[in-house]
């Protein structure tokens, strides 16, 4: 009889601890599941156990106004030469970094967008419709060129990008060298691409980098870490024939940089009229 009674209380006490388990583990998966609700819908921030988590950053105004308004408007990149492969190039080009934002003073929106925090990201630009080549032309473009590309996409919304416009080379700074490293005379240059220094009612003053004709014979004798240069400030004239595109001469500003062509040889003035004028919102200089 005894041993019976043992049995039974073993039997009674085991259902007890499984019931009191069962009854644990359900609050526990409960409770879990209810955290995970939270964060799904309200976002993250003190749980009810009081551990601390990363909140949200909250954009400014300011912040969200000139994100949007890169997003919506950007179609130009510039970066290095990844490979070359048929019509198609990689780039490794410097991007705005949105994540950053949120880092940023609303008095920071207020400067050019080469001050804003930049990141890497590769691109695959397609070159089969023929885009307008400016210096190097695609069989001359290698792995490690510097180069920018105007395309038809916006930039931040995909990885593939078809060119419009490629300049090859185009300086890390974002100011384009006008001068090829080969195949162009001097006295045949009919376009610049440089800096912006002065804007007037009907004229632009640009600053353009040259490799030194003098010094530059062949390729071979150019040291692509430290070509030797000159500059050149040139006063272009504009008028109701000249073509503006991406930017209106009212839309241009000091800093920014652009590709001026002229219909004539430029090189061995400093005043020409522009027959087209090609201003490159995604890259300024202060």
């Amino acid at each position: 009889m005894e041993k019976k009674y043992k049995i039974l209380l073993v039997v009674a006490v085991s259902m007890v601890l499984i019931v009191l388990l069962s009854v644990v583990l359900i609050v526990f998966y409960q409770q879990k599941s209810i955290n995970d609700l939270k964060k799904q819908f309200f976002g993250t921030g003190e749980n009810q156990v009081g551990e601390t988590v990363d909140k949200p950053v909250q954009l400014s105004t300011k912040a969200t106004a000139v994100e949007s308004a890169i997003m919506e408007s950007e179609k130009n990149i510039a970066g290095i030469v990844k490979e070359v492969s048929g019509d198609k190039l990689s780039i490794e080009a410097n991007i705005v970094d949105f994540s950053k934002f949120g880092e940023l003073k609303d008095e920071d929106f207020d400067k050019t967008i080469n001050t804003l925090p930049k990141t890497k990201k590769i691109y695959k630009v397609s070159v089969a419709d023929n885009p307008e080549f400016i210096s190097k032309n695609l069989k001359n473009i290698a792995v490690g060129d510097t180069i920018s590309i105007m395309a038809n996409e916006l930039v931040y919304k995909t990885n593939d990008l078809t060119a419009v416009k490629v300049i090859s080379p185009f300086s890390s700074d974002g100011q384009g060298t006008s001068l090829p490293a080969t195949g162009v005379k001097p006295q045949d240059i009919k376009s610049i691409s440089g800096k912006v220094t002065q804007v007037a009612d009907n004229s632009l003053t640009v600053e353009a980098i040259f490799l030194d004709p003098e010094k530059v014979k062949t390729q071979k004798a150019i040291d692509p870490k430290n070509p030797p240069t000159i500059k050149k400030s040139y006063k272009v004239t504009v008028n109701g024939n000249t073509d503006f595109s991406s930017k209106k001469l009212t839309d241009i500003k000091t800093g920014d940089i652009v590709s001026v062509f002229s219909d004539t040889p430029i090189f061995d003035t400093t005043d020409f009229v522009a027959v087209k004028v090609v201003a490159l919102p995604g890259v300024s200089k202060q």
